[in-house]
């Protein structure tokens, strides 16, 4: 809570709201980019989508989706170093994740395992 603190040492309502603001237009605007990318995507725009999904990532999005569809894509492309880079970043995310839901177990497993299928196909 320090950094919501004035000045005087007190709690500043103005930035907390400011914050939270600013923290559901991030969340609307990565929402946004991965349904324009999932879009992109079924008219054959890869790269324009992957341009999408990377701005979700570089944000460290709390969303399982544009790390499954980056590291699918990158998989495809045998392009192993992105596709392990997403996936760290994925399981570094979900597990400083501090909500309540029930899922991020499950997400931080499977992103594991593909980060060690990833990491045995760079090897050969």
């Amino acid at each position: 809570m320090k950094f919501f603190k004035n000045l005087n040492n007190k709690v500043d309502d103005n930035i907390i709201e400011t914050y939270d603001s600013d923290m559901r237009n991030l969340f609307e605007k990565s929402v946004e980019n991965n349904l324009t990318g999932r879009e992109l995507e079924k008219s054959g725009k890869i790269d324009e989508a992957i341009e999408l999904y990377e701005r979700n990532v570089s944000n460290r999005f709390e969303g399982n989706y544009p790390y499954d569809r980056l590291a699918i894509i990158y998989r495809k492309r045998r392009d192993y170093d992105n596709e392990i880079r997403v996936l760290r970043t994925a399981v570094e995310v979900f597990e400083n994740n501090q909500s309540m839901r029930k899922d991020i177990s499950p997400k931080i497993d499977r992103f594991k395992k593909r980060l060690d299928a990833a990491n045995k196909l760079k090897q050969k």
